[in-house]
């Protein structure tokens, strides 16, 4: 199988496996509101209902799905001119594409670990909806005293240092990650900053470049309007001498000598000039390239931790690091009073253990992080934007993979055009593919 077919053989393979994940993706959407009510809510007012249901509805999560995935593409690396390349650029260009394909590898994995996880948590809805009707009393039962207990708990505390039910159960299931998640998000940030700054610092570069590029044009075209006034004139000055030779004689002999011999000084000056001027426009043609390649680089680096911090935001549910790092301080505030009233506690903590229990006997893939979402236990409306919060998050690993996805296809494509374009190279494309295929 030569190169070209290989890249081909690997982009379909890759088309397909995602376009399977896809269809069955949206059949795990759609069955949630294929009821037999239309997607209403039992017990309240259909309209209302069935309005709050369809605000979240497939169509609505797949245009805002677009929307993100738009955003990650306007940050898409744009295409190389590899024509002026020599051996050494030529083998640089194939490692850096080799490596882009590494990078965007590496991306996909961790974002289908997380994609994975979230799948899971919509298939422990589908059991706690696909469950006995006893089970599910006994559930919502139990659901309603860990809601009523948590009201009563909080009447005992005072002080501004409170927070949200919903965060607290959120910071407790990350506790055992902490500090180190805050740690990791805060240098995420930081290094999305980094790669900003430095991605800006390269496009403000290619600005440069591009203006002397111009410049030099410019150069080119004032140094021949002069080779041609020049012609002009000397032209006008030897006719001037031919007459005068007739009239002075030897006098004007000499003196046309040296108007000839200014002549091809001048000639020379100007050719000079103008070699030097296409010189200097091919090496800056040369850096821009180069500048392109690395701001190629440095743009899939920022898309990608980009990206990674906007889904710890989502993930998280705050704004920044900062947020994250204040909601954390309270808990552990919040932590440390509850030691105080440990006796209140225990109480809930025992209708909390039963509630788990009754889960995991449904063979859930996380019971406890219902304790942090109770209230969608009991409301059906409170489900629904629980599962709105995992549809978000999905969309945005998909977008994720989809753009990681198609930068992998493109630096195959470029590699497999490189071989196609310079054969002379295959031999080499293969070898630098071989050693990236054993890392």
């Amino acid at each position: 199988m030569g190169i070209l077919d290989f890249f081909r053989h690997m982009i379909d393979d890759d088309d397909e496996e995602y376009e399977l994940e896809d269809e069955l993706d949206d059949e795990l959407e759609e069955e949630y509101y294929d009821d037999s009510d239309d997607g209403r809510i039992d017990g309240g007012d259909d309209e209302e209902d069935y309005e709050y249901i369809e605000r979240y509805s497939t169509k609505d999560t797949d245009d805002s799905d677009s929307e993100y995935y738009k955003r990650l593409e306007k940050n898409a690396p744009g295409r190389v001119d590899i024509s002026s390349f020599d051996d050494s650029d030529i083998h640089s260009y194939i490692k850096s594409q080799c490596d882009i394909i590494k990078d965007a590898a590496n991306e996909i994995d961790m974002a289908d670990e997380e994609y994975d996880t979230v799948t899971s948590y919509f298939s422990d809805i589908q059991l706690i909806d696909a469950a006995p009707d006893d089970v599910r009393d006994d559930i919502e039962k139990t659901a309603e005293q860990i809601a009523e207990l948590t009201v009563d708990r909080r009447i005992y505390r005072t002080g501004e240092n409170r927070i949200s039910q919903h965060t607290f159960f959120r910071m407790e299931r990350l506790e055992p990650h902490m500090p180190d998640a805050l740690i990791e998000f805060q240098n995420n940030e930081a290094y999305c900053e980094t790669v900003r700054k430095d991605m800006r610092m390269l496009e403000g570069e290619m600005m440069s470049l591009r203006a002397d590029a111009r410049d030099l044009i410019r150069k080119q075209k004032s140094v021949l309007s002069m080779a041609k006034m020049s012609a002009i004139g000397l032209f006008f000055v030897f006719c001037i001498f031919i007459i005068a030779s007739v009239a002075m004689g030897e006098i004007a002999g000499i003196l046309f000598t040296i108007v000839i011999s200014l002549s091809a000084f001048i000639a020379i000056g100007l050719l000079w000039m103008l070699q030097n001027t296409k010189r200097q426009f091919a090496i800056t043609q040369k850096k821009i390239n180069r500048a392109e390649v690395l701001l190629n680089k440095v743009k899939i680096k920022y898309v990608n931790i980009a990206s990674t911090v906007d889904y710890q935001c989502e993930k998280y549910g705050v704004k920044n690091s900062y947020e994250l790092s204040s909601q954390y301080e309270l808990y552990l505030d919040v932590r440390k009073e509850q030691q105080r009233i440990a006796r209140m506690t225990e109480q809930l903590s025992d209708s909390e253990i039963h509630l788990e229990g009754i889960l995991k006997s449904l063979s859930l893939y996380d019971p406890h992080i219902w304790l942090a979402q109770v209230k969608a236990l009991i409301d059906p409306k409170e489900m629904v934007e629980v599962r709105h919060g995992l549809s978000t998050r999905r969309q945005k690993l998909r977008a994720r993979i989809k753009y990681n996805q198609n930068r992998i296809d493109e630096a195959r494509a470029d590699i497999a055009g490189v071989a196609a374009a310079h054969p002379e190279y295959s031999d080499e494309v293969q070898i630098i593919l071989d050693q990236y295929a054993h890392r």
